[in-house]
């Protein structure tokens, strides 16, 4: 069961309702302490409000990261236990969170959700990391049960309550239909992407941005993939004033990712 958690609390964080939401996602890659003190800097610098972190671990490196987060202001959720797979992690500053259960039974650690208060709505947001693609049987079993359950979740939520107002995000390890260039062997896993969006969901970054060509992960040969996204409800798009990605991580060396940043005026 996933629960509200920190290292340190720093009570002296001032707690509001924002206008004006910041949100960041990034692969950390599970980093070294030396990285991922790296990444905190460079993580501090973005000026986000609301950070999700994906491919972490209960290792040295991502507790000092949480540690650094924590004593800069940052409030932080994780789950309580990974059985020792990767988990996510989201971070918020200035802003009230509260964790939201989602029930997810299979591979939990890899889903952490939060309610948080804005100035004008209440929001859910859901970080994760969806397990890779890969050509061995017992991994894309585990990837097919993760992805189908996430699907019945936000069905679920939806048939629960039509009004609510998701935001989903993280390294979702899909391409969209029609990726540039096109892989065939990972065209199966389509239906992920495709489910979410028949959701009441949009691709925050095609609202934006309908043709571009961009890529968040290169493999070892080169080859350039769309992984990272963010997914919103209808209902989110009026608010929605910035969506792209932030390549400084993978070029710099501190993650195989890009960043992707989500920016929301709620008071538009």
């Amino acid at each position: 069961m996933l629960q509200q958690s920190s290292l340190f609390r720093n009570e002296a964080s001032t707690i509001s309702k924002p206008s004006d939401l910041r949100i960041l996602t990034l692969n950390i890659q599970n980093p070294s302490i030396e990285r991922a003190k790296t990444q905190f800097d460079w993580l501090l610098n973005t000026n986000c409000n609301i950070l999700i972190l994906t491919e972490a671990k209960y290792s040295k490196g991502c507790t000092r990261l949480v540690e650094l987060l924590d004593e800069h202001g940052y409030y932080t959720f994780y789950p309580s236990n990974s059985d020792g797979d990767y988990i996510s992690i989201i971070a918020t500053k200035g802003l009230l969170g509260t964790t939201f259960d989602l029930q997810i039974r299979f591979l939990p650690q890899r889903v952490q959700a939060i309610e948080i208060e804005t100035a004008t709505e209440r929001l859910c947001l859901v970080g994760m990391y969806v397990p890779t693609n890969d050509r061995n049987d017992e991994t894309n079993a585990k990837k097919v049960q993760f992805q189908d359950q996430i699907i019945k979740t936000i069905s679920a939520l939806y048939e629960k309550d039509e009004s609510i107002k998701l935001i989903i995000c993280g390294d979702l390890n899909v391409l969209e239909p029609g990726h540039i260039p096109s892989y065939g062997h990972l065209v199966r896993w389509e239906y992920f992407y495709q489910s979410l969006l028949q959701h009441q969901m949009e691709d925050a970054f095609r609202v934006l941005h309908p043709k571009e060509v961009v890529h968040s992960w290169y493999s070892p040969q080169g080859n350039g993939q769309r992984l990272d996204h963010f997914l919103i409800s209808k209902s989110v798009k009026r608010y929605l004033v910035e969506c792209a990605y932030n390549h400084e991580p993978r070029e710099l060396g501190i993650s195989d990712h890009s960043a992707m940043l989500l920016r929301l005026i709620m008071n538009r």
